[in-house]
C-alpha cells in the first residue's frame, strides 16, 4: 500500500491512536476508495471506539454515527 498519498497513511495513524478495529490493508483500501468518491456525507453504524468514526471524519463533510450505546472515546477529538 505504499502507493497511497500521505494523507491516507496519515488517516490510518491517527484511527490506530482510537483503536481501529479494521485491518491496515483492507481499511486503507476501503478509505482510498472512500478517498475518489469524495462523498459529502457518510452513515457510520455502531462506532465502539472512534477509530474508523475519525477516519471516515477527515473523508466527508458531515458524518453521522449511530450507536445504541454512549462512546467510548471523547467526541470533541472527532
Amino acid at each position: 500500500m505504499s502507493d497511497l498519498p500521505d494523507h491516507l497513511i496519515n488517516n490510518w495513524n491517527t484511527a490506530k491512536l482510537l483503536g481501529i478495529q479494521q485491518k491496515e490493508a483492507e481499511w486503507l483500501r476501503f478509505i482510498s476508495i472512500v478517498d475518489i468518491m469524495r462523498p459529502k456525507n457518510i452513515l457510520e453504524i455502531g462506532f465502539y471506539d472512534g477509530g474508523s468514526t475519525i477516519s471516515l471524519s477527515l473523508l466527508c463533510e458531515r458524518l453521522l454515527t449511530i450507536e445504541c450505546i454512549p462512546p467510548r472515546y471523547d467526541v470533541n477529538l472527532i
